[in-house]
Parts: C-alpha cells; structure tokens; sequence
C-alpha cells in the first residue's frame, strides 16, 4: 500500500514539475509566434496550462500595427483559451477548440493633413485563420468569441468617424465535420451583436469550409438602427444629416458551385432628412440645398401609409477566378447590391410605384 502511495505522490509530483516547466516554454514559443507576423508585432502577459482537460490559455494578448503612430492596437484579447473538445471524442475524432474571451478589435483608416499618405489598421494584410491554427496543435472544430467588440475609426475625415459592434458572441460548430454529416452544408455560425445606433444584428449560417471554396447560406438581419447616432459618419461621407428616422436591412447570400446568389432588402422608417425649421438656423445655404434634395428623393422613396422605404434586389456574382479573394468578391457583390436597391427603388417611386 506504502508502495502505491509513493507511485502516485510521484505521478502527481511529475505533472506538477511538468505544469511549471511547460509554461515559459509555451509563452516564449507564443511570443515567437507573434513577433513573426509581417505586419504586426504582437505579446502576451502570461500562460496557464491546465493539463487535466488538454488545454493551455493565454491571458492579455496585444498585437500592433508595425511602423504605425496609430494610437490603440489593432487587437487585444483578454484571454484566449485553447484546448481538446472532448465532447468530439464520442465521435472518434480528437480536434481542438478555441475560445476568445472579450476581444476588442480596433480598425482605423486616417489619410495626413494632404491626404497622400494612408495608414490602415484593418488586418486585411494577414491571415489570421493561418495564425491561430499555428497557436493550435489540433485541427479546429469549434471556435468561440464571448463579448467581443470591433472599432472603426476614420479621424482623417470631419467629422471624425467612430463606429462600432459591441456585445458580440459568435459560435461556429462542427468546422472539420467530425460528426460526419451528410448534409451538404455540415457547419453552423450563430451571431449576434449590438451595432452603433442601438441596432441589432443577428447572423445564422450552414456552412461547408472543407471545400477549396466554401460553400454556405448566410441569413443577416440588421434591426432598428437609430440614423441619428450615425450623423456622424453620415455628414463624414454623404455630406448631410438625419433628423429621425431608423434602418433596417434583411439580407441571404448563398454560394453554392462557385456562384453568389440571394437577395438584399434595406429599408427605412420615418426618415426625416431635412427639417426645416431646425436645419435653416446653421449650415451653408449649399449645405441646405444638398441636404433638401435629399430629403426629397428619400420622400419620393417612401411607402407613404407607414413612412417606409424599402425595396429587394437580388444578389449575384461568380467566384470562377482561380484564386479567388472570397471575402472581398462577396463584400463587393453585396455593397453593389446594396447601391442598387437605393438607386432602382428611387426610381421606380419618383415613376409612381409603389413600395
């Protein structure tokens, strides 16, 4: 029995020796890691491993933009938790999961006083897929973010443009399929968030990234954005403001064989543009006049019973390019959507029809 102890006080002594040897190994290897990017240079605060459930989390992560005065990082991470999903052993598989606890993620494009020079901290520049997988031994089955929030900031412009998603929580299950689904789309995505002006925005996909292109369907819904809290960024782009008034927009994107198909269907409610009497006592008489023409066409846009503009267009595209820059075709075939549904519904309401 003595002998039986002495084994397991052993046992227990080599795992605790392990556990404080394995940390500054692990958080020098991480540290490595993230002063390889090209773009950014990156540190930690500390490592714990928890050898009892597979898993290692990393705690304060900071990743700068390198060769930039841009005064906030690009990311930081309050914890960032890697380990076995154990769930997927009942399916034979062993696979990893990855859970980012309070990410903030902050986006800034500003020009100089002359407007020749432009820094950008978006992130666009590297493969952050690519960069979590080399922190990650295992192949990635489930990914997790838990009240993360992401910045875009354009201080370049007037006024200064500073938009936001906070509050978001994402869930993407079953990435590498271990349940060996027969569905064509085995994957899910599940998000939602709270947007500037008081919005919501809820994201449900089925998706397939196994393929050399991922396949999915994707159903957005943006609700009830306050237009007033965007003055900001509206007056910084469009050169006008709202007086009241909310946005909605509806939207499914489905790629599928290489081809973008869906709809997108943007829509306001009691949109004011131009108010008068508050509007006449400061701004440019230019301003006025810019701003009443638009007032104007949103009126000629609106379903009069319930002030609503609204109208649907579908989406399409093709993705036949041998390397395609998946993200960036979608993004554009979406905005072009977006342009087109303002510009078609404008003109089919100034011909008198209806919404």
């Amino acid at each position: 029995m003595k002998k039986v102890w002495i084994t397991l006080a052993v046992i227990i002594g080599f795992f605790i020796a392990l556990h404080f040897l394995l940390e500054p190994i692990v958080e020098r290897l991480v540290n490595k890691q993230l002063n390889s990017l090209e773009h950014y240079s990156g540190k930690i605060d500390d490592v714990d491993i928890h050898l009892y459930r597979g898993a290692y989390r990393i705690k304060g992560i900071e990743l700068n933009k390198r060769g930039s005065d841009i005064d906030q990082p690009f990311v930081s991470i309050d914890t960032l938790d890697l380990s076995v999903q154990w769930d997927a052993l009942f399916d034979g598989r062993i696979v990893g999961e990855v859970i980012l606890s309070e990410p903030v993620v902050n986006m800034v494009v500003t020009q100089n006083v002359e407007g020749d020079t432009t820094q950008e901290q978006t992130g666009t520049d590297e493969d952050w897929t690519e960069q979590i997988q080399e922190l990650m031994p295992l192949t990635i089955n489930r990914f997790e973010i838990r009240n993360g929030n992401i910045t875009y900031r354009d201080p370049s412009v007037d006024p200064n443009v500073d938009a936001y998603l906070r509050n978001l929580d994402l869930v993407a299950e079953n990435i590498s399929n271990v349940k060996d689904s027969v569905d064509k789309l085995p994957s899910s995505l599940k998000a939602s968030a709270v947007t500037i002006g008081d919005g919501t925005i809820d994201l449900d996909m089925k998706m397939n990234l196994l393929n050399s292109i991922p396949e999915f369907k994707a159903d957005l819904e943006l609700s009830s954005v306050d237009l007033t809290q965007l003055n900001d960024f509206i007056k910084a782009y469009a050169k006008f403001d709202v007086q009241e008034g909310t946005f909605t927009l509806i939207t499914e994107i489905t790629v599928e064989d290489k081809q973008i198909s869906g709809y997108i269907k943007p829509f306001f409610e009691n949109l004011d543009v131009f108010s008068l009497k508050e509007d006449l006592d400061e701004g440019s008489f230019f301003r006025k006049i810019w701003e009443a023409l638009v007032g104007a066409g949103a009126e000629l846009l609106e379903n009069q019973p319930n002030d609503r503009v609204a109208t649907e267009v579908p989406i399409e595209g093709s993705l036949d390019n041998p390397q395609p820059d998946v993200p960036a075709t979608i993004w554009n075939v979406f905005r072009n959507a977006f342009v087109d549904a303002i510009e078609k519904e404008f003109g089919r309401q100034s011909k008198g029809g209806d919404a």
